[in-house]
């Protein structure tokens, strides 16, 4: 046998490909943010978001980038890196955030508070964790619990049971 060479487990399941729910959560956030930017509040910063394949799921990561610059300015959400702001004042705070889709759905759904995500390593945090937390009023005032469970309802297949709530 050749060295390196890796036979697969004929006991393992085979790994699936669904797309990420956070190609269809960040949008909706967006479109409410869009609709109404009062609900980002105070906050301002820049949060990169890598969102993980589940286990047993095959694909890419996502990365998502969320820029918010005060309040009179509408926030950024998308999936390529946004150009910041040039100001003289302080600089952006910027917060790292990786987590699995799966935990996404349900931080957005309100199945997992940050502070029990990052607790438990469900969530991981890069940067100013007060910052962080001030994710989960934003998702629950722009009516992510609702939005994710809409999502959750229309996907083919959804999360079912393995995304209990």
């Amino acid at each position: 046998m050749a060295p390196n060479c890796v036979l697969p487990n004929p006991s393992s399941k085979a790994a699936t490909t669904r797309p990420l729910a956070a190609s269809e959560i960040f949008p909706r956030l967006r479109q409410e943010l869009e609709k109404d930017p009062s609900l980002a509040g105070g906050l301002k910063g820049l949060f990169i978001i890598q969102v993980l394949q589940d286990k047993g799921e095959t694909g890419d990561a996502q990365e998502w980038y969320m820029l918010f610059t005060g309040v009179p300015t509408k926030p950024t959400i998308t999936s390529t890196r946004p150009e910041l702001p040039l100001t003289s004042a302080k600089p952006l705070p910027i917060v790292l955030l990786q987590l699995k889709d799966e935990d996404l759905v349900r931080f957005c759904a309100g199945g997992l508070s940050g502070m029990q995500g990052i607790v438990s390593g469900r969530i991981k945090v890069g940067g100013d964790i007060d910052l962080a937390l001030g994710l989960e009023r934003l998702f629950v005032q722009a009516g992510g619990p609702e939005r994710t469970l809409e999502i959750l309802r229309s996907r083919k297949g959804g999360y079912g049971q393995q995304a209990k709530l």
